[in-house]
């Protein structure tokens, strides 16, 4: 199985390039890159939309992501609750 990232609208575009330059075989997409979420989709439709196509979600949104990834939430939403996968960590600032 190959591995997919999909990058929240939250990180810089230079991210995507820069991983794509490295590993040009590498899935990167990003929001609003075609056939994904577009910007400004609610957190949990991205969770949800990660877990159909199987991808994992490389976030730096630390407003409102957590929220989504607490036991409580993952149990009222079975798709999320099945696989969730995410790359959060702190990426610099532009």
């Amino acid at each position: 199985m190959q591995i997919k990232y999909l990058m929240d609208e939250n990180l810089a575009p230079i991210y995507q390039i820069q991983l794509r330059r490295k590993e040009p075989d590498l899935v990167v997409w990003a929001i609003s890159d075609p056939n994904t979420p577009p910007k400004g989709t609610l957190d949990l439709e991205i969770l949800i939309w990660c877990e159909k196509y199987d991808f994992i979600l490389v976030t730096n949104n630390r407003s409102s992501m957590p929220v989504h990834l607490t036991f409580g939430s993952l149990l009222s939403n079975t798709a999320v609750q099945r696989t969730c996968r995410l790359i959060y960590r702190s990426f610099p600032k532009d």
